[in-house]
């Protein structure tokens, strides 16, 4: 029996670009690269990809689908999923996107996923590099009225049950779920693979389907529910003071009483 497997990716800017190449636009309260530089996938959600592939690699059945809303999408990023070896690309494109809360990411997704098929399982990344929220997922496990597992390590099958290894602050918790459920996976399951040359020639040859709002009879909202106030980048203080003193013993008094007249200790 194939099991279908739905991946949420999120077209996102280099998180590895220079902080002083990073601009905000005031109109929408997002961020902005002033060099155009090419976006990417979100991290987490190459994860999300790279959990979905060892599931076929060993030797599962699985019939992978990735999901992503957006706008401006780039050909040669958003088919990634693709060459690393994902079978199907499906985009949501509408300008109301860039913009938009997470509560109405999550009523796009939500029907979309409703509308494209049963998913045994839905993968998501545990948050996107941009604004590290991690609402969607959930959000969407509460609409679609599925459980959810939180920043999973390694998932296994085992007789049709998910066994989820699960990143904790004190270390690891494994948790077992019958499908559907939506699943989050962290960076601990390790490096994304990285696309082969025959991976790369199969994807130029797929093409992604193109799902409009409309399809899903959503209009934009008129208004968002979650109001963000301000974006900005943090002016961060580069004022250095030396301490000085003619030996350590001196250095640690003179270091101390510093520290004591700032009223740090």
């Amino acid at each position: 029996m194939t099991i279908e497997i739905a991946v949420l990716a999120k077209q996102v800017l280099d998180s590895e670009t220079p902080s002083h190449l990073f601009k905000i636009n005031a109109d929408s309260n997002n961020l902005e690269i002033e060099d155009n530089s090419a976006p990417i996938i979100n991290g987490f959600d190459l994860n999300a990809t790279e959990a979905a592939l060892r599931l076929r690699d060993e030797g599962h059945e699985v019939n992978i689908t990735v999901i992503m809303a957006g706008f401006n999408f780039v050909n040669e990023v958003i088919k990634k999923t693709l060459s690393m070896g994902a079978d199907n690309l499906i985009l949501i494109e509408n300008e109301s996107l860039i913009s938009c809360d997470s509560s109405f990411t999550v009523e796009v997704l939500s029907k979309a996923i409703n509308k494209i098929g049963n998913f045994d399982i839905i993968l998501a990344g545990r948050h996107a590099s941009d604004f590290d929220n991690g609402h969607v997922p959930i959000g969407i496990a509460e609409r679609l009225r599925l459980p959810i597992i939180t920043y999973a390590s390694d998932i296994k099958i085992i007789d049709s049950i998910l066994r989820i290894k699960r990143v904790i602050p004190s270390g690891y918790q494994f948790i077992e779920s019958k499908s559907p459920c939506v699943v989050t996976v962290s960076n601990e399951i390790g490096e994304p693979r990285y696309p082969n040359l025959r991976g790369i020639m199969t994807a130029t040859k797929k093409q992604p389907k193109i799902i409009t709002i409309n399809d899903l009879e959503i209009e934009p909202p008129s208004e968002k529910e979650i109001n963000l106030t301000k974006v900005f980048i943090p002016k961060i203080n580069l004022d250095t003071e030396y301490i000085k003193g003619d030996d350590e013993s001196e250095l640690g008094r003179n270091l101390a009483m510093r520290l004591k007249e700032e009223g740090l200790i």
